[in-house]
């Protein structure tokens, strides 16, 4: 049985169809992951993924080959549901996580502000889902020795237009969060992870 359907995620009604069946894509692709090698599967897909400046580039931060990489799926976290929750072993006791939010065909939920004019810059800001996780990210920061957040789209190419758009609206607080939000945020699709596992079995 798949993750998503122990965690209640595909609807018997048929509701929501496509979140329901991102959320089914997202359990079958890391519900298998995690029975694999972390040399296999998950770090060549990290090393993979790009901001819009620059890669990762995890293999800098040395992965732990003796560790076991952490799958949480659907945690909620300070109210909020990312798709994935991982935790990287790094050399020297260390660890990196990684705040997965999955699209397919969707794009980000927005969540509306009521009386946006009366709304505070940071109530307003978190009306974005790419916000409100990469806020996330930020409280995760002071556990973990990295941490990052990661989208997953059916673009072909990094979706700049939204990230723009996140980046605006957490932008409105300080210049400073604008360039920690790109700094943090990365993204890489579905084909490429495809791609990466197709290499990785050959």
């Amino acid at each position: 049985m798949t993750h998503a359907v122990t965690r209640g995620k595909v609807s018997s009604a048929g509701t929501n169809l496509s979140e329901r069946l991102e959320d089914l894509l997202t359990s079958d692709v890391f519900g298998r992951l995690r029975y694999l090698k972390p040399e296999e599967a998950i770090i060549p897909i990290l090393n993979k993924i790009q901001n819009s400046k620059t890669c990762l580039q995890l293999e800098e931060l040395i992965v732990d080959p003796t560790g076991k990489v952490s799958y949480q799926f659907w945690p909620y976290i300070n109210n909020v549901e990312p798709d994935l929750f991982l935790i990287v072993p790094l050399v020297n006791d260390k660890q990196m996580a990684v705040l997965v939010e999955c699209k397919h065909k969707s794009g980000k939920s927005p969540r509306a502000v009521k009386e946006e004019k009366k709304a505070v810059k940071l109530e307003l800001a978190k009306s974005d889902q790419l916000v409100r996780e990469y806020l996330i990210v930020e409280d995760l920061k002071k556990q973990y020795y990295r941490a990052i957040l990661l989208y997953i789209t059916g673009h072909s190419e990094i979706p700049d237009e939204e990230l723009k758009e996140s980046a605006s609206l957490i932008g409105t607080i300080s210049s400073q969060t604008k360039k920690m939000f790109y700094e943090s945020t990365f993204w890489i699709g579905w084909a490429d992870i495809w791609r990466i596992l197709q290499i990785s079995a050959s």
